[in-house]
């Protein structure tokens, strides 16, 4: 096992060899979360554990019998999983654990037991750090699916873009959640704008058991599911599952709460960052300039030109959600599919196998002892 005294740093430096990342700081911000997680000895196990999911059997025999023995690895794995610092599902019939990304992954794990300090640790290393490394991995990790009333059937859209075609294919359990990003602005004294719901992120499939086993939320059924995402439609809140065509988590989204959409406004073409199939377009003959879909607009992508008093769309900041498209009461706007279409990884072992394939500094699975 690691030296103890520099074990949160080499601890960092192994989650930042992960898929998404985790860099380092001068300021420190990502040892003082690490603190929060992990123990010491919670830290030097994680060391031991990749991105990808493993038995118990494979993780000890990298440990060695003379560190730990195996029921008290088990013990420990479970201890940190409460925690929501690491990944521990049921697959094939047996328990399976793997290290967590930053975003999205350990940081929603820690909603349960958020608090101001590891709030406002995360809040700066977000805009220090971790937020250009978020922007730059091969794919995005989340993707824009447009709101339901969006979409007419001359779309023809793809199942893994349509929000009830993903809940009807989910085979695992169903979790809805504790929004963190929205829990975070409350204790800064920022609440909502958009809405007064905190629990609007839903979990799915095995990214479920994990949300169930931390206390996260608790279980729904398909249809109590799809209304919860009808009322984030109605809210104008942005969809955002994983980027997977067997998605693990759907986010509900606003642009004065979410992390990813603070960062996406942050720049001037979110559309280059986001993994989305549509963007919105407005008929200048139709359009009458009553803002509604400049109101709406998450991205401010639409804008009243004041000369000629119409909306115009920004196809830069378009992400593709849809949200403005209802609210137009005389149907000027519709969403239309780019010419090429981003077909997603099938699972999330796709889709971190991927950005791990792309990335510079590759990661290297743990040795065994």
């Amino acid at each position: 096992m690691e030296p103890k005294r520099d074990i949160y740093r080499a601890l960092q430096k192994h989650l930042d060899s992960l898929p998404v990342g985790f860099p380092a700081t001068e300021s420190g911000e990502e040892i003082n979360i690490l603190k929060l997680i992990f123990t010491e000895d919670e830290a030097a196990i994680v060391l031991q554990m990749g991105y990808q999911l493993e038995p118990l059997d494979a993780i000890y025999a990298r440990i060695g019998q003379s560190q730990i023995t195996k029921d008290q690895l088990k013990q420990k794995l479970a201890e940190m999983n409460r925690k929501g610092g690491i990944l521990w599902v049921q697959r094939n019939g047996s328990d399976h654990y793997a290290a967590m990304n930053f975003i999205v992954g350990m940081l929603e794990m820690q909603c349960h037991r958020y608090t101001p300090e590891m709030a406002k640790n995360a809040s700066t290393y977000n805009k220090n750090a971790f937020a250009l490394r978020y922007l730059s991995t091969a794919v995005p990790q989340m993707r824009v699916i447009p709101i339901e009333e969006s979409i007419t059937p001359e779309h023809n859209i793809a199942t893994y873009d349509e929000m009830r075609s993903i809940m009807e294919k989910t085979e695992g359990p169903i979790v809805i959640g504790e929004c963190l990003c929205r829990k975070g602005m409350a204790m800064a004294k920022k609440p909502c704008t958009k809405t007064t719901r905190q629990h609007v992120c839903i979990a799915l499939n095995e990214f479920a058991q994990q949300a169930a086993r931390t206390g996260w939320g608790k279980e729904i059924t398909k249809q109590e599911a799809l209304g919860y995402l009808r009322q984030s439609e109605a809210e104008g809140l942005v969809l955002q599952p994983s980027n997977a065509q067997q998605p693990e988590f759907i986010c509900s989204c606003c642009r004065c709460c979410c992390g990813i959409l603070l960062l996406l406004k942050s720049v001037p073409r979110p559309a280059d960052f986001v993994a989305s199939n549509y963007r919105a377009e407005i008929d200048p003959d139709e359009c009458v300039g009553c803002g509604m879909c400049v109101e709406r607009c998450q991205m401010e992508a639409a804008k009243l030109d004041a000369k000629e008093q119409k909306s115009k769309v920004d196809p830069a900041r378009c992400i593709g959600c849809g949200v403005c498209v209802p609210t137009c009461a005389i149907g000027a706007i519709h969403l239309n599919k780019k010419a090429k279409e981003m077909v997603p990884p099938k699972t999330n072992d796709d889709l971190y196998d991927f950005i791990m394939a792309h990335k510079r500094t590759n990661y290297k699975r743990p040795h065994s002892a």
